[in-house]
């Protein structure tokens, strides 16, 4: 029995609410159509990833009469009838039925060959503790099933460590760290000027500004300038490696991307959670903007003195180090007092390497 790959991963057009997050998701752009559309997978990008599967929202629901039946819809996708697990819009192919039809012809010679990754995953859908181990249990269960021939990957996997273990290696022999670029601010040299907050709103801008002085669009820097008795520095964010941000997100709308951390707008749902987690408070809410117009939500109203209104769509704000601007970030540019250092991996790596050299000498000396 040979299964082929084209056509894995499939979009329910019938589901489909063409919310395109699977497509913001997506590493590859396999995904393409309009915006309100159901979505199209092309199956020459696509690597399997299974990523907008995992982050699909829509599915069937018991009381939509318009769709097809649940179990039409479960034969389209090759489902055993006991499973109970909801319907979404993107789904994996299965294949058990074709498995199970194989298994049950006698004149077939049956084999399975199982990845170490199963042994354990298997064991959490039985209510075993987590990371048990089921090498026997899961022989003894396809060896039931009817496969004839019931082969572990051991030595593969091994194979695969040892590959993994070289490459880890490469990355830490490297002459340069691989950690995010990120901006900071010296306190002694910034004069409290916030030429900084607006350069960065400008920069971040859809629109032209037109007139000198004038700004026909919300004011929305994604640095904040801090006055305090003794200081005023400019407050950003600062890339954090493992950040507690993204980690917090419920719906992964923060990612890394190009040695930066960015917000996907188009994923975020405004729950404020980034925020709490930032321990540098350089995290925003801000309403979204398009064209100089704050975005609105098509369904969720506010209700106040003035009647009933439509509520703004609102998203997380924060530095992006003004990702696609020829001249970077445009707070360093526009600061009169040099304030703004810019830290990239080679300037970290040379500091400590100048921190170890100058630790050596001081024990010679001694």
């Amino acid at each position: 029995m040979t299964v082929k790959s084209e056509g894995f991963i499939n979009i329910d057009k019938e589901l489909c609410t063409g919310c395109r997050r699977c497509a913001s998701i997506c590493p590859v752009d396999a995904i393409e159509g309009e915006k309100g559309q159901p979505q199209v997978i092309n199956a020459e990008r696509c690597v399997l990833c299974g990523q907008c599967i995992q982050i699909c929202s829509a599915y069937a629901s018991a009381f939509d009469e318009e769709i097809a039946h649940r179990e039409q819809k479960m034969q389209e996708r090759n489902m055993l009838s006991s499973v109970k697990e909801p319907l979404f819009a993107s789904y994996y192919t299965g294949h058990a039925l074709v498995v199970k039809e194989a298994l049950a012809n006698l004149d077939l010679f049956t084999m399975v060959q199982c990845a170490p990754a199963v042994r354990v995953a298997i064991a959490e859908e039985f209510g075993m503790p987590l990371g048990s181990l089921t090498p026997g249990k899961m022989a003894a269960a396809l060896r039931k099933l009817g496969f004839n021939r019931i082969y572990d990957t051991n030595f593969a996997a091994d194979l695969t460590i040892i590959e993994e273990s070289n490459e880890l290696n490469q990355i830490h022999t490297k002459e340069v760290l691989r950690l995010n670029t990120f901006v900071v601010a010296n306190p002694n040299k910034c004069i409290g000027c916030k030429a900084c907050e607006i350069a960065c709103a400008v920069a971040h801008l859809d629109s032209s500004v037109a007139t000198a002085g004038v700004i026909n669009a919300p004011f929305l820097p994604r640095i904040n300038l801090i006055r305090a008795e003794r200081v005023t520095m400019p407050i950003q964010c600062r890339q954090c490696d493992d950040a507690p941000c993204a980690n917090a997100c419920p719906v992964a709308a923060i990612v890394h991307q190009d040695n930066r951390i960015v917000v996907k707008p188009e994923l975020c749902i405004g729950c404020k959670i980034c925020m709490l987690a930032c321990p540098f408070g350089a995290m925003d809410m801000v309403p979204q903007c398009q064209n100089g117009e704050e975005q609105v939500q098509s369904s969720l109203s506010v209700i106040n003195q003035e009647g009933k209104q439509s509520k703004e769509v609102m998203v997380a704000h924060k530095c992006d180090l003004c990702a696609g601007r020829p001249g970077g970030p445009a707070c360093v540019e526009v600061c009169p007092g040099d304030a703004f250092i810019i830290v990239k991996p080679k300037v970290i790596s040379d500091s400590i390497k100048n921190k170890r050299r100058a630790s050596a000498l001081g024990i010679i000396r001694k």
